[in-house]
Formats: C-alpha cells, sequence, structure tokens
C-alpha cells in the first residue's frame, strides 16, 4: 500500500510539475533552477464510500531536475518501466513534497 501511494504521489507529481512548467510563449521570462511552485489543490474521494472525506493537498516544488538528471529519468523509465523508475526517484534527492494541511500529526507518505 505504501508502494503504490508512492508511485501515484510521484506520478502526480511529475504530471503536475510537468503542466505547472512555463511554456516559451508563455513565459516572460526564462525559468530558472532556483524557481519554486506552490500548488493548492483538492484531493476528492469519487466513490461511494466514506462520502465527504474529501481534503485540501498542498504541493510544493522546491526545485528541478536539470537537463541530463532529465534524460536519465526518462531513459530509465523507458528501459525498466515503473518500478525502475520510482527505485531510482528514490535515489534522487527530493525536490518536492505534499501534505495535507488539514490533516493532524504525521503527514502521510509524500
Amino acid at each position: 500500500m505504501k508502494r503504490l501511494m508512492t508511485v501515484c504521489m510521484m506520478a502526480a507529481l511529475v504530471a503536475l510539475a510537468w503542466t505547472a512548467a512555463p511554456r516559451a510563449e508563455q513565459a516572460s521570462q526564462a525559468p530558472s533552477a532556483t524557481d519554486k511552485v506552490r500548488i493548492t489543490g483538492w484531493a476528492l474521494n469519487m466513490s461511494n464510500m466514506a462520502t465527504g472525506a474529501n481534503q485540501t493537498i498542498q504541493i510544493n516544488i522546491d526545485g528541478w531536475s536539470n537537463p541530463s538528471q532529465r534524460q536519465h529519468l526518462i531513459e530509465t523509465f523507458i528501459e525498466k518501466k515503473q518500478d525502475g523508475l520510482v527505485r531510482e526517484l528514490e535515489k534522487q534527492p527530493e525536490l518536492a513534497a505534499s501534505t495535507f494541511p488539514a490533516t493532524w500529526g504525521p503527514t502521510p507518505t509524500t
């Protein structure tokens, strides 16, 4: 369960980082490796069990991979698929984290 949650969170972070990154035609200036992004959204429960279990999620992106790291991760995914990518991401420095601000106690696996 913990591994599945980690994989899902990593996939969500990659997708959000990709969609949040400014495009060349949108950016007034080139992004830098020190740019930080804060995303606040909703984690929704779309099932008919535990209705009302929706909550806020905050994603903090504190750094970005350089082009060579990015290419290495892409190649790892192509060669070793999802499990290989997860193992490789676990070796990388932490660049982002997610939290559930309304949750008491320690944050679940990020």
